[in-house]
This record gives structure tokens, sequence and C-alpha cells, in this order.
């Protein structure tokens, strides 16, 4: 039990480092830990341990007199595919794990009936995938957004206001045919975290409204 917890510890301190070099890289471990009220010999270690996947880079730094490693990500150590099944295309793309958009490709609406409409999801992803030129092992994950009332953290689908969709486990669904790791949320909501990310001087707290074939306005 005490190794377990030891365990979850050691993960949530990794993703609040991660957060961080992906909010401010390259940032010094220094600045990690006084942000994280942790000390530099565990930012230190986590980040050797986080380092194992090829995703950070360190660099020795001198500031003041004092010398430091300085932290950021490798943009091109993984990259994610986004897809926008919205109500006039299937929008799909492919950035690295900065947000810079390597390949972008429209696709036609996705089919109303659900198991038809997963397997068109799965093959525009892998058709992505493939034109991109990028190795399968660098692909971190998709996204799908979707209108409707979506339970992302459940990855389910509880109501599509475009879809005869309701209660359906979409991004496992998805995630069983192309093998990669698949989340799903509101499309609306994908584009704001997508605003709130990308575009410079976006405040803290925001409304966003999506207008296509309705209204969507997520906070």
């Amino acid at each position: 039990m005490v190794g377990r917890k030891r365990s979850v510890m050691r993960k949530e301190i990794e993703r609040q480092i991660l957060r961080m070099i992906y909010n401010h890289g390259p940032v010094s471990q220094a600045d990690i830990a006084g942000s994280l009220h942790l000390t530099e010999s565990v930012i230190s270690s986590s980040i050797a341990s986080i380092g194992d996947l090829d995703l950070l880079s360190v660099s020795n730094m001198t500031n003041g007199g004092r010398s430091g490693k300085l932290v950021d990500l490798v943009p091109s150590s993984y990259f994610a595919v986004g897809v926008d099944a919205g109500p006039y295309a299937t929008y799909c793309s492919m950035t690295d794990i900065r947000g810079r958009v390597l390949i972008a490709q429209d696709f036609p609406v996705c089919p109303k009936d659900y198991p038809t409409a997963v397997g068109y999801l799965a093959e525009v992803i892998n058709t992505l995938i493939r034109r991109s030129g990028v190795d399968t092992e660098r692909i971190a994950g998709v996204c799908i957004g979707t209108p409707g009332y979506v339970d992302s953290g459940k990855g389910l689908v509880r109501h599509s206001t475009m879809y005869d969709w309701g209660n359906v486990w979409l991004s496992d669904d998805v995630r069983a045919i192309t093998g990669y790791p698949c989340m799903v949320d509101n499309n609306a909501q994908c584009r704001a975290l997508s605003a709130s990310r990308s575009e410079p001087d976006v405040p803290q707290s925001f409304v966003y409204f999506y207008v296509a074939k309705g209204i969507c306005s997520p906070m």
C-alpha cells in the first residue's frame, strides 16, 4: 500500500513538472523546484525518470555566476492527432507536443450510424498518420471532438446533438481499432482549450462562442 502511494505521488510530481515545462520551457530545474516547493534533487531525479521517454532536453546554463540545468520539451519526440467531427466536415490534423501543426486535412462529414462512424474515424486517423510519414511509435494519442454532451473523463458520448449517438464509448471503440490512446470531448471545448494554449494574451478565464449549426459556449 505504501509503495502504491509513493508511485502515485511520483506520477503526480512528474505531471506537475511536465505541465510547468510545457507552459514555461525552457525553464531551470531551480525554478521548477521553487514553483513546486520541492527540492532540486527531487526535481532532478523526476526529470531523469521522464527523460527515459526522450521527451525532454536538458542543457547546462550559467546565470549570475551560478550553474544549473535548463529543461525543455523536445517538440519532435511525440505527436498527437486531433479530429473534429463537425457538422460540415471532419477536420483532422497532427501536431508535435508543442502544438505546431505538421499536417492537416479535411474529410467528408462523419456518418451518422455509430458503428459506421467508428470505422470511418479510425480510417481518417490512420490515413493522416500514413500521409504524415511519422513513426507510429511516436504517436502519443488521439483526441476526438464531437458536438453534444460528452463525459471526457470516461470517453463517453452521452448525447450527440448531431449524430444518432447516445451513451457510446467512443474513445474505447476508436482505440480498439487504431491501437492509439484516445480521448473524446465536446468539439467546442476542444477549440476553447486550443485557443487558451495557442493564442497570445488569452486571460485565464474567458467565454468562447462556437457558432456552426448551433451555438456552443464552454467556459
